[in-house]
């Protein structure tokens, strides 16, 4: 799930997942190479609160699991963060973002959280 513009709420009741690593996909009318990233917030997007009832979790290499570029006002992700991929991270933070050091996040095989200014 990307979110590029601003969004008041974004909640998901039950899991959120993905199993690739990296495959095509069509951008603005442009095939390009993305990886499978659960949950993305890119630059220049808004969201308010960030809920997730269950866990975030991806399997495939090379991934992580939760983005955060954007600015998120609030996260809580009540099942935790779980990336099983090698070289996979949990989560990838730009700035502080309240609710984030409440969940736990599990990296199998790279970081869990890796924080950027």
């Amino acid at each position: 799930m990307q979110v590029s513009k601003p969004l008041p709420i974004l909640e998901i009741s039950g899991d959120l997942s993905t199993d690739g690593g990296e495959g095509q996909s069509l951008v603005k009318g442009v095939q390009m190479s993305l990886k499978a990233i659960a949950l993305s917030v890119k630059p220049g997007a808004k969201v308010g609160s960030v809920t997730v009832g269950g866990q975030v979790r991806t399997a495939g290499n090379n991934v992580i699991s939760v983005e955060l570029d954007g600015d998120v006002d609030r996260i809580d992700i009540a099942g935790g963060v779980i990336a099983n991929g090698a070289n996979s991270d949990g989560i990838h933070v730009r700035g502080d973002v309240p609710g984030l050091d409440a969940i736990n996040v599990h990296a199998a095989h790279g970081h869990e959280v890796v924080r950027t200014d």
